[in-house]
């Protein structure tokens, strides 16, 4: 179960209210009554205490090392330096609890820091928290920035070099503080960048081979890394990001055999359209005969059986992988 709620006050942290306990994961051994299997000492498992209505949840499995991190607490602390630091009084703000309690993401856009890239064409500082109580996601938090015309969020290079936080070592504010305070003069930063992007044109060779070498790029399966073959690469995400940078720069054509070149704005938005909007999945049948779900989510060439919104944070870090990776850097030479 997902719930999201849009609001316009960060210290409004009612989404993320509710308590998660440890407890010892006591698992009862068939042969010998009486006795816990030993695979199950030293772990603990995490319950969301249920409320009127709502049952109690298993949220995660854990050794016993592993300390729960309230995300209620968490963004509590983060709020104290964030309007220390930020102008918060017009932000808008997306709280999502995700699969039941088990992760939580936060997105805040800062409406008092927008900047026009092009004519008509405003983005605004934006930041994004994440948390979970079931391992998949550590905390971190990344700022970036929102493009009001497609609604992408418009991730940056720091996202695939964020701070991320262990729940074995508990949070600390004070290494998130300098990021915080440097959040302005960065995003100022990558205005003029994204402006200088928006003037240089690059060919659709250039494109292709960029997009092959990162968002499409598929890992390496294990027949691949024992005869030591090369990666591969996803086609339908090669054509996806292709088509869209046509569209974006050729006034709706999805052509880029007839398109003119685009420019590094209209390839960087591609991308972020991509890793933003899941509308895109299309739900595909598979082999009811095989140990499969018999539905998978299948996007762009990425199949997977997870939610959505994990998909979406893969992609989202994909694409910052790609502004920081060196194909991209070379085009944007």
């Amino acid at each position: 179960m997902n719930n999201k709620k849009t609001h316009s006050d960060i210290n409004d942290l009612s989404a993320f209210d509710y308590e998660v306990v440890p407890m010892p994961l006591e698992v009862r051994d068939p042969m010998n009554p009486g006795e816990f299997c030993n695979n199950a000492m030293h772990k603990q498992v995490l319950v969301r205490k249920g409320s009127e209505g709502v049952a109690s949840t298993i949220v995660g499995v854990h050794s016993e090392k592993y300390k729960p991190q309230s995300t209620f607490q968490i963004l509590e602390n983060y709020n104290a330096v964030l309007n220390d630091n930020i102008d918060c009084s017009d932000v808008t703000v997306t709280d999502k609890v995700l699969d039941g309690g088990r992760k939580a993401r936060r997105s805040i856009v800062f409406n008092n820091y927008q900047f026009e890239v092009t004519e008509g064409e405003k983005i605004a500082l934006k930041l994004d928290l994440f948390n979970s109580f079931d391992g998949s996601w550590p905390w971190f938090s990344a700022f970036g920035a929102l493009n009001f015309v497609c609604m992408n969020g418009l991730v940056s290079g720091q996202f695939a070099m964020v701070i991320s936080k262990k729940h074995t070592t508990g949070f600390a504010i004070s290494s998130e503080i300098a990021k915080i305070k440097n959040a302005a003069t960065m995003f100022n930063s990558d205005i003029e960048k994204f402006k200088k992007w928006t003037q240089k044109k690059v060919s659709w060779v250039q494109v292709e081979d960029v997009i092959k070498k990162t968002l499409a790029l598929k890992p390496k399966s294990f027949k691949q890394k024992a005869l030591n073959e090369p990666q591969t690469h996803s086609e339908p995400v090669v054509e996806y990001v292709m088509r869209e940078s046509a569209r974006l720069c050729s006034n709706g054509t999805s052509s880029y055999k007839s398109a003119k070149e685009p420019s590094v704005w209209d390839v960087y938005n591609a991308a972020t359209h991509w890793s933003t909007h899941n509308q895109e999945l299309r739900l595909k049948k598979v082999d009811p005969s095989s140990r499969k779900s018999a539905l998978d989510w299948e996007m762009g060439g990425i199949r997977k059986t997870a939610s959505a919104h994990n998909v979406n944070r893969d992609r989202e870090l994909k694409v910052a992988q790609m502004l920081i990776s060196q194909p991209w850097q070379q085009m944007v030479a």
